[in-house]
């Protein structure tokens, strides 16, 4: 129990220190005249996605790669699966055809990237599977290439995403930003050492944690970030937000814990890797297929149905 109350405090970290990187960054970027739709696409997405990076630093720096591989495989499945199906559940999501046209193919093929990547055994005769410093900077390249198209679609269009988040005084600002950075990472090692602890306690493995526990826990701020879109009827919000989360989840994520320290890869992660490939594909196609892009509630009750399967299966592998 008393591990698990660790964990619960880690993710109560992650979740606030974000929160507060992203009121304190957005504030002081609009005091330069930023405009708020380049917030929306920049400093939300990366600080909805900086609990993943800071788990990873936190388990490549331990040796806990498993945890790390297995928090974005699994953080990216739940928030195609079962974030949007929350989200589609609560309201139902009629989507612009440059999401589904740009944003979504480039998730897909950031993923396919990684399981190139990861196969060295297959494709090198290597030893192990890794994903190795030269393969970090390949997807560190991808996270700046993405960053450059956010920026170009920040400039042609010039309609303004609106925050409910006031606009606070440079100080205040700075301190917040501090606070979000100390606050992500005592969240990253609180949740990384209880993450270890119980899978040690059930004798369950580190990949089933990552993928399971961790994978959901730091996938919260794109949960709140797409719940609270979905209510104000923001739909391209919700789903760039999550598609835009995976995106950075690999590039961002992965890339830079990779130049830090080289992971090894399990090839059991392969299976993972090809769900997460396969949901994103079946996103894809119930989106373009549709004369209006749009997620109903229907589509949302299946999502997260599935999700619930991918758990099992997780369970049975294990």
């Amino acid at each position: 129990m008393y591990n698990f109350l660790i964990l619960i405090a880690g993710f109560t970290f992650l979740v606030k220190g974000a929160d507060y990187l992203i009121d304190g960054a957005t504030s002081l970027a609009r005091r330069f005249n930023i405009s708020d739709l380049f917030v929306g696409l920049t400093i939300i997405a990366f600080g909805t996605s900086t609990p993943e990076l800071v788990i990873n630093i936190v388990s490549s720096l331990h040796g806990s790669t498993d945890i790390a591989i297995g928090n974005v495989l699994g953080s990216n499945i739940a928030n195609v699966l079962l974030i949007l199906g929350i989200t589609a559940m609560i309201s139902p999501l009629i989507i612009k055809h440059d999401i589904v046209w740009r944003e979504i193919p480039l998730s897909i093929m950031a993923t396919l990237l990684l399981i190139v990547m990861v196969n060295d055994p297959l494709l090198d005769h290597s030893a192990i599977g890794l994903v190795s410093r030269l393969d970090g900077l390949l997807l560190s390249i991808l996270f700046f290439a993405y960053l450059y198209y956010v920026y170009r679609v920040a400039r042609s269009n010039r309609s303004v995403i609106k925050h409910a988040r006031p606009l606070r005084g440079p100080i205040i600002a700075v301190l917040m930003i501090i606070l979000g950075i100390v606050g992500l990472s005592m969240g990253g090692v609180l949740v990384v050492e209880a993450a270890k602890n119980i899978a040690q306690m059930f004798g369950w493995s580190q990949a089933l944690v990552g993928l399971t526990f961790v994978a959901v826990g730091t996938s919260l701020p794109e949960l709140m970030t797409s719940v609270v879109a979905a209510l104000k009827h923001k739909a391209d919000i919700a789903i760039g937000n999550v598609v835009g989360s995976n995106i950075l989840n690999i590039s961002w994520a992965l890339g830079f814990s990779a130049v830090i320290r080289p992971i090894p890869f399990q090839a059991g992660y392969n299976m993972d890797i090809i769900i997460l490939i396969l949901v994103t594909v079946l996103l894809f196609l119930w989106l373009s297929l549709a004369k209006t892009p749009r997620l109903n509630r229907k589509q949302g009750l299946v999502m997260i149905l599935l999700y619930l399967v991918y758990l099992a299966t997780i369970i049975f592998r294990e």
